[in-house]
């Protein structure tokens, strides 16, 4: 038969993309909340960490070397922490938020583009050929079949051969004349 030129095929393409596309988005949606938790954990750890730091201070003015020594080593941990925590982590987290962004706008891209495809499918498909999709043995076989107009129908005589393309006049001598092959 002919084949429906509308884009229904393109209709279950998308969808079964979509089905591949939503899993994937939805564990990046689960990663990207599970950094920010675990870099909130991260900072609440740094600011009791300043705290510390602080009160350490304090006691190291009484405790001389030992504690100064251990205080250094704190303070070193604390500057590194705190230089991750302010700039690294929230550049990462920016990067992030940017890639997940961008993959929202694709998703609802591709959201809009699976709903105009449904959209146009809604309407059954439509085939408009200069061959009607009535065929038969001869002209009287189609017009029998309801093929009525007098126009370009494939005619099939021998099953073994393949179909060809006849003009049946349909209104002369009561239908089913072959006029010309092509």
């Amino acid at each position: 038969g002919v084949l429906c030129p509308t884009g229904c095929e393109l209709k279950k393409t998308l969808v079964k993309q979509e089905r591949n596309v939503r899993p994937t988005v939805d564990q990046l949606k689960r990663s990207v909340a599970e950094l920010t938790q675990s870099t909130n954990s991260v900072y609440g750890y740094v600011l009791d960490m300043t705290a510390e730091v602080a009160q350490r201070q304090k006691v190291s003015e009484g405790n001389g070397l030992v504690a100064g020594q251990y205080t250094d080593s704190l303070e070193t941990q604390h500057a590194y922490i705190k230089d991750a925590v302010d700039v690294t982590f929230p550049q990462n987290i920016k990067i992030l938020q940017g890639v997940l962004d961008k993959i929202r706008d694709k998703i609802q891209r591709l959201e809009k583009a699976i709903t105009s495809q449904r959209a146009k499918c809604q309407v059954p498909c439509k085939v408009s050929c200069p061959i009607p999709v009535v065929s038969g043995k001869e002209c009287e076989d189609i017009i029998r079949k309801g093929g009525d107009d007098s126009q370009m129908y494939l005619i099939r005589p021998d099953p073994l051969s393949p179909p060809y393309k006849v003009f049946c006049d349909q209104t002369s001598k009561n239908g089913g004349m072959p006029t010309f092959v092509l």
